[in-house]
């Protein structure tokens, strides 16, 4: 269910004044101090250089992907304890009064600062198709970060679990933006023009549910065409393989 009970202290937390979870957090940090016990001596060597790190025995690639992990693994639990709005005030205290209204200190309002008659209907949908969009966004960053640093080292392609990773990662983008799509139309509930429009007044006498359920149909079958169009093309992209191989590689 949606937790209603955190919606009055939503602005403080917004703007960091105020740590809503801090037991979830002081355990969050507890759990990423017990995860590197393991590796503490490991680290120590690794922080004197690869090369004596090595030399004495430590995984140097393997240590290198659980410290990726673990700080993968530690950045996901911040920001589901805080929120991850939230966990930009986290981050950078009062941010986002910044970006809201470029002042370090403008109160931010959360949802229970409004009549419950101008909130959206279906406020769990939204604060999950939020999340997922932004959680999405999040791992775009760091996918893109690791792979960028392995192009640049030139390592990129000799990754296999990278190469795997980018490949089952290909559906994400649509599942964010189908859930930023739910995020926009949700979020402007009950208005179509804020202050001026509800929603109930914004219909037409003049178009009826058959034309609404033709057009319907018309979109969903040029999308599924394009998926099929897509798969087809990606499908033969995969199979001819990349333009540096030669045929005897392949």
């Amino acid at each position: 269910m949606f937790p209603t009970r955190l919606l009055p202290g939503t602005g403080a937390l917004l703007v960091g004044r105020e740590l809503g979870g801090r037991n979830r957090l002081e355990a969050l940090v507890g759990a990423g101090l017990l995860l590197t016990v393991p590796i503490a001596r490991s680290l120590n060597l690794l922080a004197r250089g690869e090369l004596l790190a090595g030399s004495l025995g430590v995984e140097v690639r393997t240590l290198r992907r659980y410290i990726y992990l673990v700080a993968s693994l530690l950045t996901a639990g911040a920001v589901t304890a805080a929120g991850s709005v939230g966990f930009v005030g986290l981050v950078v205290p009062h941010m986002l009064s910044f970006l809201v209204s470029r002042k370090w200190n403008a109160p931010v309002e959360g949802l229970s600062a409004f009549p419950e008659s101008q909130w959206p209907d279906n406020i769990p949908l939204l604060y999950y198709s939020y999340h997922i969009m932004v959680g999405l966004g999040t791992i775009f960053i760091a996918i893109m970060t690791v792979a960028a640093w392995l192009l640049w080292k030139q390592t990129l392609f000799d990754a296999r679990w990278m190469l795997w990773i980018l490949m089952l990662s290909f559906p994400f983008p649509y599942i964010a933006n189908t859930a930023g799509w739910i995020t926009a139309e949700i979020g402007r509930q009950p208005w179509v023009v804020h202050g001026l429009m509800r929603t109930e007044q914004g219909f037409s006498f003049n178009v009826v549910a058959g034309n609404a359920l033709f057009t319907l149909i018309g979109f969903m079958g040029m999308y599924t065409l394009l998926s099929m169009l897509f798969l087809l093309l990606m499908w033969r992209e995969i199979e001819h393989g990349p333009e540096f191989l030669s045929a005897g590689a392949r």
